[in-house]
C-alpha cells in the first residue's frame, strides 16, 4: 500500500515531516509554515528573484513580526 502524501511529507503512511528545500513563487503566492516554539527563530534563505522589489519574508506572532523586503533590486 502506498499513500499519495502532501508536498512536505513521505513514508507508507505520510508519517515522516519534510523541511521545504526548494520553493517557486507566482503572483500573490506564498509558503506558510506553523511555528511550534517562537521565542527563538533563526531563518536562513537564498532568493533568486524576477522582481526588483516585494515581500522576501514575513513572520508575525501576536504583536511581533519580522519581515524583509527588497526595493529596487537590493
Amino acid at each position: 500500500m502506498n499513500c499519495i502524501c502532501p508536498f512536505d511529507t513521505e513514508g507508507q503512511f505520510c508519517e515522516i515531516k519534510l523541511g521545504v528545500r526548494n520553493a517557486a513563487f507566482g503572483g500573490s503566492s506564498y509558503l506558510s509554515h506553523r511555528l511550534l516554539n517562537y521565542s527563538h527563530i533563526a531563518v536562513e534563505f537564498e532568493a533568486k528573484t524576477m522582481a526588483n522589489s516585494g515581500t522576501l519574508f514575513y513572520a508575525e506572532v501576536d504583536t511581533t513580526y519580522m519581515a524583509l523586503y527588497m526595493q529596487g533590486g537590493f
